[in-house]
């Protein structure tokens, strides 16, 4: 493939329904045969422009950072105010209940976000290591990071799949989305 044409693939657009393409419609949009796959070249130039097929790493939180950026909002900022308002008033019940909206606010926020960072790193865990694809003509396997679009995978009962693909053949498709 020439630089110009590799500059003009465009990754599919998520607006675009690829699973009822015709496969030699999805294909040639992909620029890739369906039964020889990629030029290592190919390959190499995709990955460049597209990089890995991997989820961003995600910065690393503590517990503490996670519960004092609930306190950081501006609701927050104007509930602590009217707090402190009702205090100043001799409003003691009033203050309280308000005390008591931002904890319960700060502690659902809390569990929420620790649940989805725990969410992330279980499919951080679930991710594929290596995949297999045809590149030139021959079936192979690669670091699951390095697919990029138009590579054809191959897989075989109990593989998990190790990116967004269109099926091309099938046999007694079958998929466990209970990791979903």
């Amino acid at each position: 493939m020439t630089r110009k044409a590799a500059e003009s693939l465009e990754l599919p657009q998520a607006s675009i329904a690829w699973h009822a393409r015709p496969v030699d419609e999805a294909a040639r949009e992909l620029r890739t045969h369906i039964a020889i796959g990629l030029t290592g070249g190919d390959a190499g130039e995709r990955l460049a422009r597209f990089g890995k097929n991997a989820l961003p790493a995600a910065r690393k939180r503590s517990a503490l950072a996670i519960l004092s950026h609930q306190f950081n909002s501006l609701i927050v900022g104007l509930l602590v105010g009217a707090g402190v308002v009702a205090l100043a008033l001799g409003e003691r019940i009033e203050a309280s209940a308000i005390l008591v909206v931002i904890v319960l606010n700060a502690i659902i926020g809390f569990a929420t976000e620790w649940k989805a960072v725990k969410a992330l790193d279980g499919l951080r865990k679930l991710t594929v290591r290596v995949a297999r694809v045809l590149r030139d003509g021959k079936e192979g396997q690669i670091d699951a990071e390095g697919l990029v679009p138009g590579d054809v995978v191959r897989l075989a009962a109990g593989d998990r799949v190790p990116a967004d693909g269109r099926v091309v053949e099938q046999a007694a498709l079958q998929a466990d989305e209970s990791a979903l």
